[in-house]
């Protein structure tokens, strides 16, 4: 009776810290898989874009600069300001290269703001989009024929830029592997506890069967000076076993 209630007790109790167990691994994962697809959003919406093109710009930019820039650390001065043929050639390049890029990073960083991973907006990241709106301004002039401009009022905030979104996304890519390796490690964690309290309560619930005495073994006398009566725990077993092994049944020899 006793271990019978010890039995139930112990099932019970497995089984409660099985609900719990479970209900804490569900929720861990959950909180994980949440955190994996916002690291995945930041990826696709905001800094794997932001990365692609100021990688394509910063390419164009030098492969500019190798052929027009005469191996001179920036394109435009007083002397050069006068070439006509390479104001012309700016202005193919800057209208057909570098502002389609510009507006395509321009407009991820306002349309995902909230996909930002600092609390407050980069510096880099608001003079860009200062220098962005500038070139807007020099194009405008440009489509009434005044090219007595041909730079931005806020110069380009040069590698810092570059250097920012290239870091963010490689640490971001980092993270998302991190927090899958998590989640798989959290996965597995959840399936062996699972399978060890199950385990744990059939080994509760699995009581030995209890001894069964036939009434006519229990009341038979001893046949045999000095032989031990046994009852067998097999049901329907009518025989003792004597010290030297040997069964004896009342029905008979």
């Amino acid at each position: 009776m006793i271990a019978a209630w010890i039995a139930a007790v112990s099932a019970a109790v497995i089984s409660l810290m099985s609900a719990f167990l479970t209900y804490n691994t569900t929720r861990r994962l959950s909180r994980r898989s949440d955190q994996i697809a916002f690291v995945g959003r930041q990826l696709s919406e905001l800094y794997g874009p932001l990365y692609a093109l100021a990688k394509a710009s910063s390419i164009s930019w030098a492969e500019f600069m190798r052929k027009q820039g005469g191996g001179r650390g920036y394109l435009f001065d007083s002397r050069t300001r006068q070439d006509d043929d390479l104001v012309r050639e700016w202005t193919y390049w800057l209208r057909n290269v570098f502002m389609p890029i510009n507006r395509k990073m321009l407009d991820a960083l306002l349309s995902k703001a909230d996909l930002i991973d600092d609390i407050e907006m980069p510096q880099c990241l608001i003079d860009f989009c200062a220098h962005v709106t500038g070139y807007e301004v020099t194009l405008a002039k440009w489509e009434d024929k005044d090219f007595s401009v041909v730079g931005s009022i806020i110069n380009h905030p040069g590698s810092s830029f570059q250097d920012y979104v290239e870091g963010k996304y490689k640490e971001l890519k980092v993270r998302q592997a991190s927090l899958l390796q998590s989640k798989s490690q959290l996965r597995q964690l959840g399936c062996f506890t699972a399978n060890t309290l199950v385990r744990g309560r059939r080994t509760c619930t699995l009581s030995e069967p209890p001894l069964t005495i036939n009434p006519v073994e229990a009341s038979a006398p001893s046949i045999w000076p000095g032989m031990t009566l046994r009852p067998r725990r097999a049901p329907g077993h009518t025989g003792w076993a004597t010290p030297m092994g040997l069964a004896h049944s009342l029905r008979g020899p």
